[in-house]
């Protein structure tokens, strides 16, 4: 279900990173992790698949997989002796969620992916 290297590419317009199979792998199961409900038409098809590829040029840019999942997990506050600092967990002060960039959430949200609410079926 994910997309693949020649979607990231042409259609998303990738910046050229390693691994980028990988990562595209990686970033449809976080993303996954994150949706309400597959997607069930040609649009939101289209907004899943680029809110994957652009998850995946994310985790690309912080360093890989490895890297990405460090980032994730930095906690909220801490002190070493007398310094003390506060701050979001997981890197919300820029506007992601469980560690999803805020451009993938974007075309979630427009692909109506993180809809909560009562769906009609027909």
């Amino acid at each position: 279900m994910i997309p693949d290297r020649k979607f990231y590419e042409e259609i998303y317009g990738g910046e050229d990173i390693p691994d980028i199979d990988r990562l595209l792998t990686v970033s449809g199961r976080e993303i996954d992790l994150v949706i309400m409900h597959p997607p069930d038409n040609d649009f939101s098809r289209r907004q899943y698949d680029l809110a994957v590829c652009a998850q995946a040029e994310y985790m690309g840019l912080c360093g890989g997989v490895e890297a990405w999942q460090s980032l994730r997990y930095i906690p909220g506050s801490f002190s070493v002796g007398s310094f003390s600092m506060s701050g979001s967990s997981g890197g919300s002060e820029n506007g992601s969620r469980d560690g999803i960039c805020s451009r993938s959430l974007s075309y979630l949200e427009k692909g109506g992916l993180l809809y909560r609410g009562c769906r009609v079926w027909n």
